[in-house]
């Protein structure tokens, strides 16, 4: 990045230069709208100060894989910086909390969308992306499969989202620190510092196992803390029965920002008088908490249904189910022992130990408080399966 530049002051990372091709991205109306997409959809009204962006975050990632770049000798910087920056590109409002209602709506998740809107096309074909890539010589499509996950890049890919990834160490980093939750917070320079890049794979030297565990305590506390938090589960529960019946009304989600879709909720009639609810936190309350199996959960599910308006509760599985592949859990890494590379999980007991703790499920039943004693009763011989969450 040569010639003119300016300096992003970012709270996570101190001073961020850009200038060329970042310069000119960052300035496009489909970047610029991520400045109103919070990072973590309503946790704000569990965490005051989570009131961060999804604009913050890119910013944060494109830096974060900038010194990736640099410690690993990356030939295809402006590739990798660009594809870091455009990585979000595509959520819609309030980030991943209607990402599957939004799905099913449009076939769209928020990777899928972000690609299209690197390549221009529908429903994005006004997109100002392509034509800046362009510019600067670089493809498109290969920029959009490494900003939306595509293993097809090798290390270009794995710096982006992999088992360590410039994503993560950003989000994690800045999360702990607006959430005022210090559990995410991670020294990454320590872990680059014993990254080693092989064969277009990256793993790590023996010495930084200590630090990979650090990333995975912290990976999984603030799973635990903020974004698996019981009171967040209830709010974007409550938002997603409140946003179900709008689909008329909201033609093309991925176009929208926080603001855009408060204001269709808002100005609805139906939707209102929740809407409100939420914004002024009467949310709903805890009725059960009982360990999870496919069993019990089918019980419930059938214990509730046509007994209740399914609008007045919310049945939840913390940890979600799919959240179990070592993709997502993020423990398929190598490790460099005795010149050797193992898997992490055989190098390391604790991120054997660790990877467990995810499989420990609860199922958390929350309702209108005009109904909690009712449900409360109804779900009484499957709550005693367990103590409280």
């Amino acid at each position: 990045m040569n010639g003119n530049f300016k300096i992003i002051q970012d709270p996570v990372h101190g001073p961020v230069r850009v200038s060329g091709i970042i310069g000119e991205l960052i300035d496009t109306p489909e970047f610029q709208r991520l400045r109103y997409v919070k990072q973590l959809g309503m946790s704000y009204l569990v965490y005051p100060g989570a009131n961060h962006t999804r604009f913050e975050h890119s910013l944060g990632t494109m830096f974060v894989a900038s010194q990736f770049a640099e410690r690993l000798e990356i030939d295809q910087s402006d590739m990798l910086l660009a594809s870091a920056l455009l990585h979000d590109l595509g959520h819609p409002p309030f980030s991943h909390s209607f990402e599957d209602l939004f799905q099913s709506w449009t076939g769209l998740d928020h990777a899928e969308a972000g690609r299209r809107i690197i390549l221009g096309k529908k429903p994005f074909t006004n997109s100002g992306i392509p034509g800046i890539l362009e510019k600067y010589g670089l493809d498109a499509v290969s920029v959009s499969k490494a900003a939306s996950g595509s293993k097809d890049l090798g290390v270009v890919s794995a710096i982006i989202s992999g088992p360590v990834d410039a994503d993560e160490l950003d989000y994690l980093n800045r999360d702990s620190i607006f959430c005022g939750i210090p559990l995410g917070l991670v020294d990454y320079k320590r872990i680059l510092n014993t990254l080693i890049r092989s064969n277009n794979r990256l793993s790590i030297e023996e010495k930084g196992i200590p630090n990979l565990e650090s990333l995975l305590i912290g990976r999984i506390l603030m799973y635990r803390s903020v974004y698996w938090h019981k009171t967040s589960r209830i709010i974007h529960g409550m938002m997603s029965t409140i946003v179900s019946p709008m689909k008329e009304e909201i033609e093309n989600p991925f176009l929208l920002n926080d603001g855009d879709l408060l204001t269709v909720l808002l100005s609805s009639e139906k939707a209102r008088p929740r809407m409100k609810e939420v914004l002024m936190r009467r949310l709903f309350k805890k009725a059960a908490v009982m360990s999870y199996s496919p069993d019990i959960l089918y019980s419930v599910k059938e214990s509730m249904s046509g007994r209740f308006d399914p609008d007045d509760y919310i049945i939840d599985v913390i940890p979600p189910p799919e959240f179990q592949s070592p993709d997502r859990i993020k423990t398929d890494f190598e490790v460099i022992v005795g010149g050797v590379r193992v898997p992490l999980l055989e190098a390391s007991p604790l991120a054997e130990s660790l990877a467990r703790t995810v499989a420990m499920r609860k199922i958390v039943v929350s309702c209108h408080g005009s109904i909690l004693e009712k449900i409360t009763g109804l779900l009484s011989r499957y709550a005693k399966t367990t103590s409280d969450a």
